[in-house]
């Protein structure tokens, strides 16, 4: 019963008709605020309260809303927040990679609005090993979100620890520390246009990067031929180099300085 038909009833006759009118006053505000009350609790579960509050929620989970994604799917994509960012355990070959990730990092790129698959955001590691330290070295997702990891192309002037040139796949960011194979970046082989978001993508991958990884930076390929991308594109084969545009984008927090030769 509402406070507003509840509480008049319940006051002595002798309040008369003006208690009567207090008591639905009264008995109108409390039912007002317990309204009130009952939305607030809706609006923490996104899904069940009203849609301007998904940006809330989602600053609080750190989860913020893609450029396309509706509403709808965003407030699906909240409700999994907890699995999203601590995955399956199984980062390599399960369906959730989490937070330090390949997997985990390529997800939230691609819910930031990035394209992804095979001509879209692209990991590089450095040494052309991944995370588990297979002998691979780039990452992306395929057309239907699972994780396709792949190796490198030979990369000549590779020195080892003992200092000698010693050629493997993997790609050199920094001359100078050639072996260290935590420095990483990002690939877009084909890129539509226009300038990158590279704020936006920094602060995603500041998040969702391992934290031991320095991210060098993303290089877009907007037009023309570059040597090292597509993989089996090697020195003199498949044409002319010249004339083309490839868009480099620093890292953030001065991670820009690790670059020192790259295949690109």
């Amino acid at each position: 019963m509402k406070f507003a038909r509840d509480l008049p009833l319940r006051l002595p006759p002798p309040f008369g008709a003006k208690g009567q009118e207090l008591g639905d006053a009264v008995g109108q505000r409390l039912d007002a605020t317990a309204q009130l009350s009952r939305e607030a609790v809706l609006a923490r579960l996104p899904g069940y309260g009203p849609d301007d509050a998904l940006p809330y929620i989602g600053q609080e989970r750190q989860l913020p809303q893609g450029g396309s994604e509706t509403d709808d799917d965003y407030a699906a994509r909240l409700q999994n927040a907890w699995a999203i960012w601590a995955g399956d355990n199984t980062p390599l070959t399960g369906k959730g990679g989490g937070a330090g990730s390949p997997l985990g990092l390529l997800n939230a790129l691609s819910a930031a609005g990035f394209a992804t698959g095979e001509t879209g955001a692209t990991l590089v590691q450095q040494c052309g090993r991944d995370t588990a330290g297979a002998e691979r070295g780039y990452a992306q997702l395929d057309d239907d979100g699972e994780l396709v990891l792949g190796t490198l192309m030979e990369c000549v002037n590779r020195i080892d620890l003992t200092g000698n040139v010693n050629p493997r796949p993997g790609w050199t960011f920094n001359a100078a520390k050639p072996n260290f194979w935590t420095i990483f970046g990002i690939v877009f082989p084909e890129w539509p246009g226009g300038a990158l978001d590279a704020a936006l993508l920094n602060s995603v991958v500041v998040k969702w990067r391992p934290a031991k990884d320095l991210f060098v930076g993303t290089w877009t390929i907007e037009a023309g031929r570059v040597y090292g991308w597509p993989l089996e594109r090697t020195y003199g084969a498949d044409g002319v180099y010249g004339g083309n545009t490839v868009t480099f984008y620093p890292g953030p927090n001065g991670e820009a300085d690790l670059v020192g030769y790259y295949h690109l």
